[in-house]
C-alpha cells in the first residue's frame, strides 16, 4: 500500500467514525505526502490487534511500506515486550494492522 492509500485509508475510518475535520486534513496530507530514498517517513504505533496480551508496537517505513514488528505493550505502559531486529541486521517484515 503507498503512503498515500494509508493517509486515505485513514481518513477514511474517520470519516465513518464521524470526524470528518480530521478525514479532511488526513486527505490533503495524503495528497501532498512524498517519501523518498533520500527523504522516508516512519511510523512508530501501537495499537490493539485483539490479541490477549497487549497491543502491538510496528513500525512503517516509506518507502517501500514495509511494516516491522517491533514488540508488544501494555496498553496502560505497565509493560513493555521489546522484540525489534538488530540495528543493523536485516529487518524482518512483521505485522502491520491494517
Amino acid at each position: 500500500m503507498t503512503l498515500r492509500d494509508e493517509f486515505a485509508a485513514q481518513a477514511g475510518d474517520c470519516a465513518r467514525m464521524g470526524s470528518p475535520l480530521t478525514a479532511r486534513i488526513l486527505r490533503c496530507v495524503g495528497d501532498r505526502a512524498r517519501a523518498t530514498s533520500g527523504a522516508p517517513l516512519a511510523r512508530l504505533s501501537m495499537e490493539w490487534d485483539g490479541q490477549a496480551d497487549g497491543s502491538a508496537i510496528t513500525l512503517q517505513l516509506w518507502p517501500p511500506g514495509e511494516c516491522i514488528a517491533m514488540g508488544r505493550v501494555d496498553s496502560h505502559g505497565r509493560w513493555l515486550k521489546w522484540a525489534a531486529p538488530a540495528p543493523h541486521g536485516p529487518l524482518s517484515p512483521g505485522g502491520c494492522a491494517g
